[in-house]
This record gives structure tokens, sequence and C-alpha cells, in this order.
């Protein structure tokens, strides 16, 4: 009986442990994503604004 109790419990904490874990590892993941989606938006926003810049600065230099 006392090892079906101890298999309980190791099984209930491994579950916990593991849950934990993927947690955090899911919690990594989408952190990193979403910092690489704003450095991607902000890549392609710099690159459409570049030659709209090139073109106002253009039109109110002269």
């Amino acid at each position: 009986m006392k090892k079906v109790i101890s298999w309980i419990i190791a099984i209930v904490a491994a579950i916990i442990v593991f849950s934990l874990l993927s947690q955090l590892i899911w919690g990594m993941i989408k952190i990193a994503f979403e910092l690489g989606f704003i450095i991607i938006a902000l890549i392609c926003v710099f690159i459409i604004a570049l030659p709209i810049y090139m073109i106002v600065s253009r039109r109110f230099l002269r």
C-alpha cells in the first residue's frame, strides 16, 4: 500500500513539475515570438516610411 501511495505522490509531483516547466517554456516562446513580431513590424514600418520620408523631405526642402 505504501508503494502505491508513494507512486501516486511521485506521479502527481512529476505532473506538477512538468506543467510548470511547460508553462515556463511556453511563456518564453510567447515572449520571444512577440518580441520578434514587434522587431519585424518595426523594420517593415521603417522600410515603408523611408521612401515616403525621402519624397516628403524633397518636396519640403525645395
